[in-house]
């Protein structure tokens, strides 16, 4: 070999280096990745989290953090006051567990009608299926009309007696 190739050669491994931090910089830089570097700094304290693996029944794994508070397996842990724990350690519940039977005669009233109409979440019915649907939605409607009423009825049977 000359000695140009000999030198080419030696310099690549230095551009090759340099190339590789420039993009994973650059890459860090876009994805947020420094930014996040910033705010949470890196602390000498060991993790509170652990994952663990299951097998599943079909074969395979699943992936299990251990909640730090209540110390059982979760698949998500929530953000709270700063504190990463499962749901059920932070004491929190879903919306439909705090509806009422009103609430919960409008979600049953709406949601096939998504699925009727079609939105982000629920592709358009077609087909046979479509006339499911429209019972759904005629039977759901009827249900929540009589419970309104009935609530209606209440209500303005106590404002009369007082």
């Amino acid at each position: 070999m000359n000695t140009q190739a000999q030198g080419i050669f030696s310099f690549f491994p230095v551009l090759f280096v340099g190339t590789w931090i420039a993009v994973t910089t650059l890459l860090g830089f876009i994805s947020g990745w420094l930014r996040l570097q910033k705010q949470y700094p890196a602390q000498s304290e060991p993790s509170q989290l652990t994952l663990r693996m299951r097998s599943s029944g079909f074969g395979g794994v699943r992936h299990h953090m251990m909640c730090p508070i209540a110390a059982r397996p979760c698949e998500v842990l929530h953000l709270v006051d700063g504190m990463f724990a499962s749901r059920q350690a932070h004491r929190l519940t879903y919306w439909s567990q705090c509806e009422d039977e009103l609430g919960r005669a409008r979600r049953k009233v709406i949601k096939p009608y998504r699925r009727l109409c079609g939105d982000q979440l629920y592709a358009r019915v077609r087909g046979r299926h479509r006339y499911q649907r429209v019972q759904q939605c005629t039977h759901a409607e009827v249900e929540a009309r009589m419970l309104y009423r009935a609530r209606l009825a209440r209500a303005m049977g106590s404002s009369n007696r007082g």
